[in-house]
C-alpha cells in the first residue's frame, strides 16, 4: 500500500511538473505584458518597469485589473482589491488599491465595509484551521435547517 501511495505521488508530481513547464512554455513575454498594461495607461510606470523579466511575464493578471470584464465592474474589483491588499497585507498594494477604489468612486463606508469583511473571513478561516476543525461537521452546522 505504501508503495502504491508512493508510486501514485511520483506519478502526480511528475505529471504537475509537465503541466507547469507546458504552461511556462506559453506565458507572454515580458515585452508582451508590459505593452499590454503600458497601452491603456499611456506609460509605463516605473515600479512595473523594476519587476524582473520572469516577473513580468509571470504576470497576466494586467487587463483583469484594469479593464470591466467578466461581469465585474471596477468598483467591485477595487473593493476586492483593497480587501485583499488588506489582508496580505502590503502597504504598496493597500495604498494603489485605496487610491483607485476612491478613483473609481468606492466610499470611505464602503473600504471600511471590505476590509472588515476581509478580516472577518480570514479570522474564522483561522480558528477553523487552525484545530483542523472537522470539515464535514462545519457544512452540516452551516447547512443545518
Amino acid at each position: 500500500m505504501k508503495k502504491t501511495l508512493t508510486i501514485a505521488a511520483l506519478v502526480a508530481a511528475a505529471t504537475l511538473t509537465l503541466a507547469t513547464f507546458a504552461t511556462a512554455q506559453q506565458l507572454p513575454t515580458g515585452e508582451a505584458n508590459y505593452a499590454a498594461f503600458g497601452t491603456p495607461l499611456g506609460v509605463l510606470p516605473a515600479h512595473i518597469q523594476a519587476y524582473s523579466d520572469a516577473a513580468v511575464a509571470g504576470d497576466t493578471t494586467w487587463d483583469v485589473q484594469i479593464e470591466e470584464s467578466n461581469g465585474l465592474d471596477l468598483k467591485v474589483k477595487s473593493l476586492i482589491g483593497v480587501a485583499v491588499a488588506a489582508q496580505i497585507p502590503c502597504r504598496y498594494c493597500l495604498w494603489l488599491e485605496t487610491t483607485v477604489a476612491k478613483a473609481n468612486g468606492v466610499t470611505d463606508a464602503e473600504l471600511e465595509e471590505a476590509v472588515t469583511m476581509a478580516a472577518s473571513v480570514r479570522l474564522r478561516s483561522t480558528v477553523f484551521n487552525a484545530p483542523a476543525f472537522d470539515f464535514e461537521a462545519y457544512k452540516s452546522d452551516v447547512l443545518a435547517d
